[in-house]
């Protein structure tokens, strides 16, 4: 048995350029021109506008002051908690985590894999690696299409410190460690299921439920047993705005915190599908 495995790491690694490459185009575009949209607005009133169009109760599900909102450097930091990215990323990790095991199974693969010397470790070793690769070019992407959208549309008012994509830096730090997340958990659903698009569903149950203790956790006072609901989601530590507004040793505070735990909660993931796969008995694909 063996674990790096040429061809098999050859076949991982093709399957996912498939998914990453149109991620990656996707993902610069839109961030290029999101800026575009975001650096026409002007900034005079902002504030204002916002406290009209949004009630005081909803401004408080947001992980950033409305002082900083109303700057460009605020504006620009939408792009790491804007719908099409983070769908992108998320799409990144249920593909690539289903395709680990029962993507295999359910197509009728994996009893060919395991008929070869190749180890089931080996197996969910190059699925992991790649999907890894995956968590590093995304995030990376994004801040190349800031570089390029900022070099390229310019904001119409001049500026005290010029906009710099490395000023996102810790954001995509976050965003890689919250894809990494959600790789192991889907990664962990595979584990024990052989049909792909019921593991595709339950990781959107859960990716659901997650949103939903979200909202309850950023909406509860501080006092309401609600709070306690911060503990079981990894919502909560994807605050890639947050940390871009802080002073510097609270900004490595909140970057270390929040990149160890879902780095954390994603490395026991793995570990936990690791040890299911290498127990479980393959069903006989239908």
């Amino acid at each position: 048995m063996t674990f790096f495995n040429r061809a098999l790491w050859r076949k991982t690694f093709v399957e996912s350029m498939i998914l990453l490459v149109p991620c990656t185009i996707i993902l610069f575009a839109f961030t290029c021109l999101f800026i575009y949209l975001m650096n026409r607005l002007k900034l005079d009133g902002m504030a204002s506008f916002i406290r009209m169009i949004l009630p005081a109760d909803l401004l408080q599900l947001s992980s950033m002051r409305l002082d900083d909102w109303a700057t460009r450097k605020g504006l620009l930091s939408m792009t790491f908690i804007h719908p099409v990215i983070e769908f992108t990323c998320i799409t990144w990790a249920v593909i690539r985590g289903s395709a680990a095991i029962s993507g295999e199974i359910s197509r009728g693969t994996m009893e060919m894999l395991l008929a070869q010397p190749i180890s089931r470790r080996a197996i969910l070793g190059a699925n992991a690696a790649t999907a890894m690769l995956g968590c590093l070019v995304l995030p990376t992407t994004v801040l190349l299409g800031l570089a390029a959208g900022i070099r390229l549309f310019p904001p119409p008012e001049p500026q005290t410190v010029p906009l710099a994509a490395s000023f996102y830096i810790p954001s995509a730090l976050i965003l890689a460690a919250y894809t990494f997340c959600l790789c192991g958990i889907a990664t962990l659903i595979s584990s024990w299921d052989h049909y792909r698009f019921r593991t595709i569903g339950l990781f959107g149950i859960f990716f659901v439920t997650q949103v939903i203790f979200d909202i309850a956790v950023r909406w509860a006072d501080k006092t309401s047993a609600l709070r306690h609901l911060a503990w079981v989601t990894i919502k909560t530590s994807f605050e890639p705005q947050k940390v871009l507004f802080v002073d510097q040793k609270t900004l490595a505070e909140l970057v270390q915190k929040y990149c160890l735990t879902l780095i954390a909660v994603g490395v026991a993931a793995y570990v936990l599908a690791a040890l299911i796969f290498k127990r479980r008995d393959l069903p006989t694909p239908l």
